[in-house]
């Protein structure tokens, strides 16, 4: 069959799951890309392929295995907390396609309790490290600081006005 392009490409009906899973393993032996690579590749080669097809394909590929092995996902630590305020978590929202009905702010500081799971939004105008300090110092001053500010490693969050705050406050940074 054509496609659009007038190129021919091979049409397996799905019923046929395993003819195509032939086909394609005997495409990917020839080369042995990986994941994004295949698919594309596969669909130059088939009318239509199933993602779960080209997985499978790829994950069974012994020479791929060994060349090139899966990687293996660090382990997660479960974050507990022992009462409120205790770590504090912020990260950054980001809301600029609404900045012309919200008054101008383009941002919000998402600040969570891990102990209560409450939360506090934070309307911002831009993500500047000042403006950052700003509000969670006022925050600080209306709810009490926390023992730990957990945040990631964004400009906003690491800075010389945020090592000052946290010093000021005595609360430890942690940044992961």
């Amino acid at each position: 069959l054509k496609d659009e392009d007038g190129l021919h490409k091979k049409v397996i009906c799905n019923d046929q799951e395993e003819i195509m899973v032939l086909e394609a393993t005997k495409l990917h032996n020839d080369n042995h890309f990986r994941m994004v690579r295949f698919e594309a590749k596969c669909n130059d080669y088939f009318l239509k392929i199933h993602r779960a097809i080209v997985r499978k394909v790829v994950s069974q590929c012994t020479v791929c295995l060994q060349s090139q092995p899966l990687k293996v996902k660090e382990k997660q630590t479960h974050i507990v907390a022992s009462r409120p305020l205790e770590r504090l978590q912020l990260d950054l929202i980001v809301m600029k396609q609404y900045k012309d009905s919200n008054g101008q702010y383009a941002w919000i500081l998402a600040v969570l309790d891990v102990y209560s799971k409450f939360a506090w939004a934070l309307a911002l105008v831009t993500k500047s490290a000042r403006e950052v300090v700003e509000k969670l110092e006022d925050l600080f001053f209306l709810i009490a600081p926390p023992q730990i500010l957990q945040c990631d490693n964004g400009k906003e969050f690491v800075n010389k006005e945020m090592t000052s705050l946290c010093e000021g406050f005595k609360v430890k940074i942690i940044h992961s």
